[in-house]
């Protein structure tokens, strides 16, 4: 999707698991070669380019935001979500973790510590 949004590539629908086979348009003929996420940065030096995940750049000494040619933003379908089981939906600790996740404070460590390499998604 992040390349698609780069007009590098079109896909056949916006689910959120595409591969390689749902590539419908490729007008600059790339090649595609799926990895462990892990292994990309140490791959990097031998491809073209690579999609890495911020995680894994940041352990690589990778800075996202300068080292990228482009970076999903905070409208990414990617982002954390805090999940629990139904019956835990109301349970005031969960409550609570949610609003301390979501918080003006947590924003701002996230903006100060990552610049821009993680993005808060709320």
């Amino acid at each position: 999707m992040l390349l698609q949004k780069q007009g590098l590539i079109k896909l056949k629908d916006n689910s959120l698991t595409q591969t390689p086979k749902d590539i419908i348009e490729n007008p600059k003929n790339l090649q595609f070669k799926e990895l462990e996420a892990a292994q990309l940065p140490r791959v990097l030096k031998d491809v073209d380019f690579a999609i890495i995940n911020t995680n894994y750049a940041l352990e690589a000494n990778l800075n996202p935001v300068k080292d990228s040619l482009f970076i999903e933003d905070k409208d990414s379908p990617y982002a954390n979500v805090l999940v629990t089981r139904q019956d835990n939906k109301d349970n005031e600790l969960i409550r609570e973790l949610i609003n301390v996740l979501q918080s003006e404070d947590v924003k701002k460590f996230l903006e100060e510590k990552y610049q821009g390499a993680v993005v808060p998604a709320f």
